[in-house]
């Protein structure tokens, strides 16, 4: 005879663990009243089996009487295609697992930064790869599972590349250097990925950015010709408030010295006596 929720309820505890007893429903599904619980179980034999094999469905009553007969004839479908339910158990929490497991964008930059943090400076760990990840991959597919990714993503990300205007940024947005240090940084963490077994393709791989974006034109600002435009220029000079500030400039403006060879000049590559000065210690280029 079928269980009814009013028999199961009725059905006692087995006090000693050694003894079980077994209550079926039909069609194979049948309940095994333990010391401490009740349990659902199913009997299933494949074709080529001599003795059926019993299957843990669920327990008494988090599993009801109905979900349990719902469950006995999904598995009971699975068993004539020939499926072993303990092989498809077991895979299936592989399967689990292995979702649990999957990694964001966002997971496998962090564990990248975590390697170039130690291989370069901390200027260029922060603008290069935090500065370049934050502002221009997170946004886009930070969230998106890394086998998930794919090449088109990394075109439309490429893409917007150019276009963001970042604050404080005085340089033009239009330009597509950044779009290939993107890309470039892209490639090495998908190749981090490929590296640490996270997945097997790098959908950031042969991608040619003159392909996809326009080439950027060099526009040069325009030089000062006039003599009263110089003039004027030099008075504003003059008038900067900070001194350190106007004496950088003014030198400048009097050597016509690049911003570069400023930088890097040294008082030992200057001539007091024919008040001459040197781009370097060993150089023969002077100038007055």
């Amino acid at each position: 005879m079928s269980l009814t929720d009013t028999k199961i309820r009725s059905l006692k505890y087995i006090p000693e663990s050694r003894y079980k007893n077994w209550y079926s429903d039909g069609n194979g599904l049948y309940l095994v009243v333990e010391k401490t619980k009740k349990v659902w179980r199913l009997r299933y034999k494949l074709k080529e089996w001599k003795t059926h094999k019993p299957f843990t469905i669920g327990e008494y009553p988090y599993m009801s009487l109905a979900e349990a007969r719902k469950k006995a004839i999904e598995l009971k479908s699975l068993v004539q295609k020939g499926i072993d339910l303990q092989k498809w158990k077991k895979q299936k929490e592989l399967e689990k697992e292995r979702l649990q497991n999957r990694k964001r964008v966002s997971d496998l930059v962090e564990e990248d930064l975590d390697i170039q943090k130690q291989n370069v400076s901390e200027s260029r760990f922060k603008k290069n790869y935090v500065g370049t990840f934050n502002n221009y991959v997170i946004p886009f597919i930070g969230e998106k599972f890394i086998e998930d990714v794919t090449k088109q993503d990394i075109l439309n990300l490429i893409k917007e590349v150019p276009k963001i205007k970042l604050k404080n940024d005085t340089r033009s947005v239009n330009k597509t250097y950044k779009a290939k240090e993107v890309l470039h940084i892209l490639r090495d963490l998908f190749e981090f990925g490929i590296d640490n077994d996270y997945l097997d393709y790098n959908p950031a791989y042969n991608i040619k950015i003159d392909r996809i974006l326009p080439q950027h034109k060099e526009q040069h600002i325009s030089a000062l010709l006039d003599i009263d435009d110089l003039r004027e220029l030099y008075k504003k000079i003059l008038n900067i408030e900070n001194p350190i500030t106007s004496k950088i400039i003014q030198f400048q403006a009097l050597t016509i010295l690049r911003n570069g060879n400023i930088r890097n000049l040294r008082w030992e590559y200057i001539n007091w006596e024919k008040k001459r000065y040197y781009l370097s210690k060993r150089s023969n280029e002077s100038y007055t």
